[in-house]
């Protein structure tokens, strides 16, 4: 795109257009039981920016851009700059704002600008196709004196998907059953493990729910007992819930109406019994998180 006075001339080639990709459950990274994690950047560096002059020294010209459309998009997480000068990332922030690239005086040739772009996910990034518009400008100037531009426009884009993230303690030991703590009439004290986290991300925008299953019980040969009778749940310092019946139908144990980040904490216990013979025991749960 090029555009001219008297004989002095600026071209102007912008980048093709930018596909970010797609954002889904891998821009959360980190994720720990306590709520830990964060949103990785997606990135595309080093799309280039062409200004070639021919004509008179004298004049000055100025390289700009601003966001003029913007799907979706918040402009406040869509960051750009130039990667050749360290200079650090700004955001676009307001649509119609020019914030200025690169200056000049008296070129003759191509210069070359790299522009590095950033984009922040986040949990109210619905499901769905998103894209800005950018409009690069060069104004040359004789003093003050504008005497003329030249432009070209660019697009953004980027691709959100359904996401959920849970993560959790995938491991809980409730200790070794002996005989000690044992009362005469009340038996062998439970055996606890409260405060085990669940932390669940998700931008689905009519919310999720969690479910807790039975996936399987491991008992020696000896054991001819009902081990799900004995076993008990809990959320957040509630009461306890009978696992009994886990191994057929799950149960919804926390809920969200919107999208977003939510901490749970879960607790599990275990009554001994005589029934119990020598040997390891496991339950292997499973927690599902789903739209509603």
């Amino acid at each position: 795109t090029c555009n001219s006075w008297w004989g002095d001339e600026t071209c102007l080639s912008v980048h093709p257009n930018v596909d970010f990709g797609v954002i889904d459950s891998s821009s959360f990274q980190g994720a720990t039981p306590d709520g830990g994690g964060a949103f990785q950047p997606i990135s595309s560096l080093d799309n280039m920016v062409d200004v070639v002059r021919n004509g008179w020294l004298n004049l000055t010209w100025n390289l700009e851009v601003k966001a003029i459309s913007s799907s979706g998009i918040d402009l406040s997480r869509l960051y750009w700059r130039r990667s050749n000068i360290g200079r650090d990332y700004q955001p676009f922030s307001v649509l119609g704002n020019w914030a200025q690239v690169a200056t000049g005086r008296g070129t003759t040739g191509t210069t070359s600008f790299p522009i590095d772009y950033e984009y922040f996910a986040s949990t109210a990034d619905a499901p769905g196709d998103y894209a800005v518009t950018l409009t690069y400008r060069v104004t040359v100037k004789w003093g003050s004196y504008k005497l003329y531009s030249v432009s070209q426009d660019v697009s953004l884009y980027l691709h959100v998907k359904d996401w959920i993230v849970v993560a959790l303690h995938d491991a809980i030991d409730l200790g070794t059953i002996d005989g000690s703590g044992y009362v005469m009439g009340s038996g062998l004290p439970p055996r606890d493990s409260l405060g085990n986290g669940v932390f669940i991300v998700s931008n689905s925008p009519t919310g999720w729910n969690l479910d807790l299953q039975v996936r399987s019980i491991s008992v020696p040969p000896c054991y001819h007992g009902d081990l799900l009778s004995i076993f008990f749940w809990e959320i957040d310092n509630s009461v306890f819930h009978t696992a009994k019946g886990l191994d057929n139908l799950p149960v919804v144990v926390a809920s969200s109406a919107g999208p977003g980040k939510v901490q749970h904490d879960v607790g599990y216990r275990y009554t001994p019994t005589t029934a119990e013979c020598g040997g390891d025991y496991s339950i292997t749960l499973i927690y599902t998180a789903s739209p509603r």
